[in-house]
């Protein structure tokens, strides 16, 4: 039994949720230490940043999850998640300094689930395949 798309949309939507609150969480616990000038708006830029390409991120995931679970498409979406994990993992180079790494590993750390999608799409289209070639 293989898990449902919603159940994937369901845990990418969580997962972000949750890199947002930590990335807030660090934010704010920053601010509060002084390392921002407290003369500028230095932690709603970035918050509002990562919460757009979190959406972003999100369509491309819907995008690549209908691409895969269509026959001609299974590769296609693959690739179309695979290339959006690439694009969560780009937002970990920029937060990687010892006040701010925390951020860099919770925004990284979405496009880990789309990887195991596509682990799952493929376990199951060469299931599919393999029980097409089998003789009755």
């Amino acid at each position: 039994m293989f898990p449902s798309r919603w159940m994937h949309f369901s845990l990418n939507v969580l997962a972000m949720i949750v890199a947002s609150e930590v990335s807030e969480h660090i934010l704010v616990r920053n601010g509060i230490d002084g390392v921002y000038s407290p003369e500028t708006d230095s932690i709603g830029i970035p918050l509002m940043g990562m919460m757009f390409q979190n959406i972003g991120a999100l369509f491309v995931l819907l995008f690549g999850m209908s691409l895969s679970r269509q026959e001609e498409g299974t590769w296609l979406g693959c690739g179309v998640l695979a290339l959006g994990s690439v694009w969560s993992f780009s937002q970990v180079a920029p937060w990687m300094d010892p006040l701010h790494y925390e951020i860099g590993l919770a925004q990284g750390s979405l496009g880990i689930p789309p990887l195991i999608f596509v682990a799952l799409e493929i376990r199951r289209y060469r299931r599919g395949v393999f029980e097409k070639t089998l003789p009755p």
